[in-house]
């Protein structure tokens, strides 16, 4: 509930500044969208996890996206909000020895480009980049121990999307999102009253690769 109503709050706020602003000067107008998508946080950099350990390049956590962007002609401002989560257990020497749930929370100002001659009518491309707040948390278990280890950092966003208008108002979007993050002091604060046969890390580097579908909404 903590995250939809931060997510109210963006829009909101966005809403507000929108209308804000003389008529002559929204261009295109407001755009809304919401997206999800399967992100691959353990093909590069550090992975995701707060302990030293394998990085099961296989599996995929889920991220869901708001973005409010204002259009003016072919350039659009706004902000991004994304959400990843992930669920994995990692195999040690005890079977399922760590019961891990990765969340990230990524806020942004947000600059986009959108080119509308492409291909055919209805048919646009656009790139969005953003560099903002991020808030990194790691719980879970580590055998019957229980631990949280939630950190601040910040990232960027760059995707690259292709979007089909169906009608004035209603569009969808394909799109492919590199995002990389960067955490320290992960476990600062916390004295563990249990030995792990995992190292600490005190510090994060995630690039994760994200393909995302979207629906938008032109006011």
């Amino acid at each position: 509930m903590k995250n939809l109503a931060f997510v109210c709050c963006l829009l909101a706020v966005a809403f507000e500044a929108v209308a804000g602003l003389p008529e002559r000067e929204r261009g295109d107008g407001l755009l809304v969208r919401v997206g999800a998508g399967a992100g691959f946080a353990n093909q590069a950099g550090t992975g995701e996890s707060a302990w030293y350990g394998p990085k099961q390049k296989g599996n995929c956590g889920f991220q869901y996206s708001v973005d409010v962007l204002n259009y003016c002609r072919s350039l659009g401002y706004g902000v991004t909000f994304r959400h990843y989560l992930h669920s994995r257990d990692i195999a040690g020497s005890v079977p399922d020895l760590l019961d891990e749930d990765v969340q990230v929370m990524y806020v942004a100002p947000q600059f986009s480009n959108i080119d509308k001659s492409l291909f055919f009518e209805g048919l646009t491309s656009n790139i969005d980049l953003g560099v903002g707040y991020a808030h990194y948390k790691s719980s879970g278990t580590v055998g019957r121990y229980a631990y949280d280890a939630p950190a601040s950092g910040f990232g960027v966003n760059v995707n690259i999307g292709l979007a089909y208008q169906v009608n004035r108002h209603l569009s969808t979007r394909l799109s492919l999102s590199g995002e990389f993050y960067w955490f320290y002091n992960l476990h600062d604060g916390n004295d563990y009253s249990f030995e792990s046969p995992f190292a600490r890390r005190d510090k994060l580097k995630m690039v994760m690769i994200i393909p995302q579908l979207s629906v938008a909404y032109h006011f």
